[in-house]
């Protein structure tokens, strides 16, 4: 009779650890359907025309004093680093994230685990960080394909990159960093990587910081297409469907629109969707040097898109991806002057 009512007690036991594992799942995935919902309404009012300025910092890479910068940035926090990164393997900077917590900052990191399909290229790092006591995990591969978003928090301002937390970005890459401390988007950023670190799928569609999947895809489409006299893309690559038929649409009414991709030796598929654009009349280069890893948008004089979303059908279906879109005269200026010059001197 005792060893029945054991197993009578522990059977309840388990439904109730498997009703508690039914509603936390529900939950979350109600969770993402609200912020999913959210997002597609977000989508359906968006207005180019209310995106706010913004006062940033740009630094163009490569450009090797950056390492000093980053890490300068991580010696100087007073309260929190977090970082959410596809790859991080830049050697001085996992040392500095190390010195942090050493000086009891809170540290918290978000790496992919399968970065080119290979568990490989972020275990070292991540070896490290935990060996450290740092709040270290890999992104869920239940939620998205790849984690490749590019983000710091570091006390209370974010830096929103093109690149990876790898020696290349610093010294080989052309890519961009923003820094900021606008609140709004702060907040948002804060979100995300929340959500991320609890593992729980979420979109966050904002007019000024843009998330895949699902978001990204409708907001860039709908930045492209409001564009009246140029527009200049860098890509790794581009072969998105959707993206490339609304470039078709606008060069057809005669605006100046020139794109920079990475080598075609490279990425084989950036060779045929190179004749293709320039088939359109649209002006396309493929530099072998440097490697062209920005994703970057100008439109209009006005506004400037740099996120960490390759212009393909994964990476705005999904991955996690995060981007800035923003309109900062000077900035726009900087990018475009920096933009011609690489499109003259690189061909």
């Amino acid at each position: 009779m005792q060893n029945l009512r054991l197993i009578f007690i522990s059977f309840l036991l388990f439904l109730s650890s498997c009703s508690n594992e039914y509603i936390a799942f529900h939950s979350q995935n109600n969770a993402y359907l609200e912020s999913k919902i959210s997002a597609s309404k977000q989508v359906e009012v968006y207005d180019i025309s209310k995106i706010w300025e913004r006062n940033v910092e740009l630094f163009s890479l490569p450009d090797k004093t950056w390492i000093d910068k980053i890490v300068n940035f991580i010696d100087n926090a007073k309260k929190r680093i977090y970082l959410e990164v596809y790859i991080l393997t830049e050697k001085r900077i996992i040392e500095t994230l190390v010195r942090a917590k050493g000086r009891w900052i809170d540290v918290r990191i978000i790496l992919e685990k399968n970065v080119f399909w290979s568990p490989k290229i972020n275990f070292q790092a991540m070896q490290t960080l935990l060996n450290a006591w740092i709040l270290a995990i890999y992104a869920s591969e239940n939620n998205y394909v790849f984690t490749h978003s590019k983000f710091f928090i570091i006390d209370d301002f974010f830096l929103v990159s093109t690149g990876n937390m790898s020696h290349s970005t610093f010294t080989v890459n052309k890519e961009f960093f923003v820094k900021s401390s606008n609140i709004s988007d702060l907040k948002n950023l804060e979100k995300i990587f929340e959500d991320d670190f609890n593992h729980k799928k979420s979109i966050i569609c904002e007019l000024n910081l843009i998330s895949s999947p699902n978001c990204s895809r409708e907001m860039i489409s709908n930045l492209l297409k409001s564009a009246k006299s140029s527009i200049y893309i860098y890509a790794q690559e581009i072969s998105d469907e959707e993206i490339l038929s609304v470039l078709k649409e606008k060069k057809a009414k005669n605006l100046d629109i020139k794109l920079i991709i990475w080598d075609k030796n490279k990425i084989k598929r950036n060779s045929q969707i190179s004749l293709d654009l320039k088939n359109m009349g649209i002006e396309v280069i493929s530099p072998k040097k440097p490697y062209i890893h920005a994703k970057t948008i100008l439109v209009d004089e006005e506004y400037i898109y740099i996120w960490s979303v390759n212009f393909t059908t994964n990476s705005f279906d999904n991955n996690r991806e995060v981007g800035v879109i923003f309109h900062n005269a000077k900035t726009w200026w900087e990018i475009k002057k920096e933009f011609l010059k690489d499109f003259s001197n690189l061909q």
